[in-house]
C-alpha cells in the first residue's frame, strides 16, 4: 500500500542555526544542507523574523549566553524593520543616528569608537590603509577626536624608566 508523503509545512515555532545566522547576519554562515534547510523564500524569513524578532534582537553568543547588540543590529532588523540610514558612514553609526537607541548604547558605541581610534593610534604605521568595518567612527567623530587620542597615547608611552641593577 503506498504511503502518504507528508510535507513539512512552515515551521515558525523552531528556527535551526542557518535560519538563526540568515536573520542575524544576512547569509547563511553555516552550509544549508539536507539536515539544516533554510527558507523558502522571502516571506518564509520575513515571518520567521516576526516572530522571533524579541528574542533575537535580546542577543546570544555561540554559547547561549545573553550578549546585547551593542552598536548591532541583526540583519532582518534592516531589512524588514528599520532602512539604514543613508547617511550611516557604518552599522554602529547608524544604531547611533537611531531614534530609539538609548543614551546607554550611544554612550557604548562612542567608547567603542574611542578605543578603536587608540588601536589605530597604538599600532599606527606609515602609509597604513585604514579599513571600515560595522564598529567605524563615523569621519566627523575621528575628526572631533583623534587630536586628544593621540595625546592620550603618546603619554601612555612616556614611562620613567629606572636603572637597571
Amino acid at each position: 500500500m503506498p504511503r502518504k508523503r507528508l510535507f513539512e509545512k512552515r515551521r515558525l515555532d523552531v528556527l535551526n542555526l542557518a535560519q538563526v545566522t540568515h536573520l542575524e547576519h544576512g547569509d547563511y554562515l553555516i552550509a544549508v544542507s539536507g539536515g539544516m534547510p533554510g527558507f523558502e523564500d522571502d516571506a518564509h524569513r520575513r515571518e520567521a523574523w516576526e516572530h522571533h524578532r524579541d528574542r533575537i534582537m535580546l542577543g546570544t553568543n555561540h554559547r547561549g549566553r545573553l550578549e546585547p547588540w551593542v552598536g548591532r543590529r541583526p540583519a532582518a532588523y534592516w531589512d524588514y524593520d528599520v532602512p539604514m540610514p543613508p547617511e550611516a558612514e557604518s552599522e554602529s553609526h547608524a544604531v547611533h543616528l537611531l531614534e530609539d537607541t538609548s543614551a546607554e548604547e550611544r554612550a557604548a558605541i562612542e567608547e567603542m569608537w574611542r578605543e578603536g581610534l587608540r588601536h589605530e593610534v597604538r599600532f599606527e604605521l606609515p602609509g597604513q590603509v585604514r579599513y571600515t568595518t560595522w564598529r567605524s567612527p563615523p569621519q566627523e567623530f575621528r575628526d572631533r577626536h583623534l587630536a586628544a587620542v593621540r595625546a592620550e597615547v603618546a603619554a601612555e608611552r612616556v614611562v620613567p624608566l629606572r636603572g637597571r641593577g
